[in-house]
């Protein structure tokens, strides 16, 4: 949520480059050892949606933009 908030406040990125901005900085090892710490061994790219989708979905802000990439990239 951190990094797709930079992106897209701070960097102002569209959506498809906030999630590719995500991915990279999940990809990095400070990242990665993270969250291999915390237990999660699952895909980044449902990590990635279920990290927008709550914030959107809580209705806590309007994000549906980087949302609909988010579940695109989640169906390919």
């Amino acid at each position: 949520h951190y990094h797709a908030q930079d992106a897209r406040l701070v960097r102002r990125l569209a959506p498809p480059d906030v999630l590719d901005f995500v991915r990279t900085e999940l990809a990095k090892e400070e990242a990665r050892s993270y969250l291999q710490r915390t237990g999660w061994n699952g895909d980044v790219d449902e990590l990635i949606l279920a990290a927008i989708a709550y914030p959107v979905g809580a209705g806590h802000q309007e994000n549906s933009a980087v949302l609909r990439e988010a579940l695109a990239l989640c169906a390919r």
